[in-house]
């Protein structure tokens, strides 16, 4: 079985998406039940939670490659991810409960706000005229031209504490140059008859106009051609025309917040999309992989259609369940199905090729671990000799060319399934439970005569590799055992000579 952090080097250094595809199978259900908990059982949230823990997951590939485990950091990720969501949304339920409040609130004191301005209006404007520059200003920008106090920070130059201030005085002074005129009312009530007309627009149209109008009168920089285009245009034609392109901005302003809502929506959907995809080709690899086991079937049917016929295999074809198969007949059959992949091995191992037994066999993390640590106490120049950890596993099974008689497969069973000792292949490997029904693992069961007279009984596992089938090596101390047996070989050699 590939561990996580092959199948993640894999997908970082050559965008290999069934790679990719095969990490989300593993951890979808512990990713998204952790989003599905922690979002209070919010199944679409909980979607989204998933959704963006694997998409920073492929963008952080190669930096995670390195970890044998994958668990701990989605688990931790999920965690992060859900509480933003979570938070997130509590915002929006606040914003949306705090507008309603204001809503009311506006609605309530309307009618007093427009009883409060018919007081004001004949006197507003001469009161405003009273204040000072900087007060007028503070009012004008926040109640006439309906500015948050940040806006009015930032067009005065100072904090929007600072602003907050300034206006509160202003408008206090503004309530006192009323009361002197005759209107006395408080500083709310002020402030509300203020605000109710911030939203007032001038009529359609006079906007157009009055640009059109300016424009023409000025001439725009004063160039000829300016003026001889407006030459050729009325003034309502002007005024349309500038409507047009008024219109037209505050349709750019709309389209431009609208589309990055729907830029949002859709890169939303395209995850999602992603995912579906990959779920999609995991189902289509394992449909894949039982048509293979059938196919093999049917070989095998016609493999002892043949032994009926004359008493023997056909040339060339793959020996059935129970058959014995002689030394001589050995050769190197690929990996297309896992039969054919132990018999490679036994080929490999047969001519003492390391580098096609290299290619027969697959290292867990542990076992991985395990050779690399033999590796590093040799000495350089012997170290030197091994191109990695799985060439230095693949020479030690090959390092003993010719043991064998042959070999008999007495069992072959689909996914890692129990065997006579009441464990399970899955336990043994340390693959999880699920690797027992996986269609990516197949178990034989074999015989081995070995020259010396002594049969070797043994249960193989095979997993499909993105080249085929291959051997998983057991992380049972199987490399240390295969070591301490060449150093064993190597001083009987030299005691020999």
């Amino acid at each position: 079985m590939t561990d996580d952090a092959a199948l993640l080097l894999r997908y970082a250094t050559a965008r290999d998406e069934r790679a990719f595809a095969e990490l989300v199978r593993r951890h979808l259900g512990l990713v998204y039940h952790a989003a599905l908990r922690q979002c209070g059982g919010d199944a679409h949230r909980a979607e989204d939670v998933a959704q963006a823990v694997f998409t920073d997951l492929a963008r952080k590939a190669e930096k995670l490659a390195s970890r044998p485990v994958l668990a701990s950091w989605l688990y931790t990720s999920t965690r992060y991810a859900a509480a933003q969501a979570v938070r997130g949304e509590a915002r929006r339920q606040a914003r949306e409960q705090e507008a309603h409040v204001m809503n009311e609130i506006l609605s309530d004191n309307r009618a007093e706000a427009v009883a409060e301005w018919e007081k004001l209006r004949p006197q507003i404007d001469d009161a405003l005229h009273a204040l000072g520059d900087r007060d007028r200003e503070a009012v004008l920008l926040r109640f006439f031209e309906g500015c948050a106090f940040a806006e009015i920070g930032e067009k005065l130059a100072v904090s929007e504490d600072a602003a907050r201030v300034r206006v509160d005085r202003a408008l206090e002074k503004l309530r006192a140059t009323l009361v002197r005129r005759g209107i006395t009312s408080t500083t709310a009530a002020l402030g509300v008859a203020l605000a109710s007309q911030s939203a007032a627009a001038a009529p359609a149209g006079v906007a157009a106009s009055v640009t059109g109008a300016a424009l023409a009168s000025a001439g725009v920089g004063g160039g000829i051609l300016v003026a001889g285009l407006f030459g050729f245009m009325s003034t309502t034609k002007i005024a349309t025309a500038v409507a047009i392109v008024a219109v037209g901005i505050g349709v750019v302003q709309y389209r431009s917040a609208r589309e990055e809502r729907m830029l949002a929506a859709t890169r939303q959907s395209e995850l999602r999309a992603k995912l579906q995809v990959a779920q999609q080709r995991i189902a289509a690899e394992s449909k894949r992989a039982d048509e293979a086991d059938t196919d093999s079937a049917k070989l095998l049917q016609t493999v002892e259609a043949a032994r009926a016929s004359d008493g023997k295999p056909a040339a060339g074809a793959p020996a059935a369940d129970g058959e014995w198969v002689p030394f001589e007949r050995i050769t190197n059959r690929g990996k297309a199905t896992p039969r054919d992949a132990f018999e490679t091995m036994q080929w490999a191992q047969g001519v003492g090729d390391a580098n096609a037994m290299a290619e027969a066999i697959v290292l867990p993390v542990r076992v991985r671990q395990e050779a690399e640590g033999i590796l590093a106490k040799l000495p350089e120049t012997k170290r030197g000799e091994y191109r990695d950890a799985q060439h230095f596993v693949a020479a030690l099974l090959a390092g003993t060319p010719g043991r064998t008689n042959g070999f008999q497969i007495t069992k072959d069973e689909p996914g890692a399934t129990a065997y006579a000792s009441g464990h399970s292949v899955s336990e043994v490997y340390g693959l999880g439970a699920s690797a027992d029904t996986d269609p990516n693992y197949r178990t034989l069961f074999s015989r081995t005569p070995l020259r010396d007279g002594r049969t070797s009984e043994a249960l193989s596992l095979f997993e499909m590799t993105p080249d085929g089938w291959r051997f998983v090596i057991p992380p049972t101390k199987f490399v240390t055992a295969l070591w301490q047996g060449e150093q064993r070989r190597q001083s009987q050699r030299s005691v020999s000579k």
